[in-house]
């Protein structure tokens, strides 16, 4: 038997008014994104995962118990972190063109918050965290937090800054915030064709608890869950408690 969830109020997707630049900045980013996968993918494997891609958008869930530690894990020096203003919006849509102001506006209406890594004075990464409920626009579907929890609904290295373990040291920088904050659980959403960040997930202390995505022809969509992950009876995404401890099947 699932452990109860507490129920808040029905959670919508971002009101008509917000929603019409949501969607523009969302087909505008995702020729951005195609073009930011061709950085991140080999080349014998671009072709396989973006064909599957097309039908199938699928993601690993990954969770965490803050009050373990990880070995590998560990802060770097040379990095500096501060939290995003209005004065550092431009320096964020500047490495990543394809997050757009109208999505950061709506990130911050949600409550979520934004950590900056900069590397010699240079903005080089960025992350999204949340303890509030977030609607997650490339699932089209709310994640619903259990009291503790911290989600890492987006983050992003600048190409160039790739492969030098800047991912890593925003884990170390997670778990610093989210303990400030009394959490005990971290989650994050990565997509299944995002080798790199899989294994850095995998090697700063978090487990595979499952995957959540949805199978697309034309206009028609079916979400699916699998593992710990659950689609409630209004279907936002969920982690029960009790769940998270077990670690899913590879896929």
């Amino acid at each position: 038997m699932l452990p109860t969830l507490r129920m808040a109020a029905p959670l919508r997707s971002p009101t008509s008014r917000h929603a019409a630049p949501a969607r523009r900045v969302a087909v505008a980013s995702r020729l951005r994104r195609l073009l930011d996968a061709l950085t991140t993918l080999e080349a014998r494997r671009l072709g396989p995962a973006l064909c599957r891609w097309l039908v199938v958008r699928e993601f690993a869930v990954f969770a965490r118990d803050l009050h373990v530690d990880s070995p590998d894990e560990a802060a770097d020096p040379s990095l500096q972190w501060s939290d995003l203003s209005a004065s550092t919006i431009p320096l964020l849509t500047e490495i990543d063109p394809a997050f757009g102001e109208a999505e950061i506006d709506r990130l911050q209406r949600e409550g979520q918050y934004c950590r900056l890594c900069w590397l010699e004075g240079n903005l080089v990464h960025y992350r999204w965290d949340t303890t509030r409920p977030a609607y997650l626009s490339y699932l089209d579907r709310w994640y619903r937090p259990l009291p503790g929890d911290v989600l890492t609904s987006w983050l992003y290295t600048a190409p160039h800054y790739r492969g030098r373990g800047i991912q890593r040291a925003s884990h170390a920088d997670i778990r610093e915030q989210a303990l400030a904050r009394g959490c005990r659980w971290s989650l994050g959403i990565v997509a299944v064709w995002n080798v790199p960040s899989l294994r850095t997930n995998e090697h700063t202390g978090r487990r595979r608890v499952g995957t959540i995505g949805y199978v697309a022809i034309g206009h028609w969509r079916r979400h699916f869950a699998t593992g710990a992950v659950r689609l409630d009876n209004e279907g936002c995404v969920v982690v029960p408690d009790g769940l998270r401890d077990a670690e899913s099947p590879q896929a």
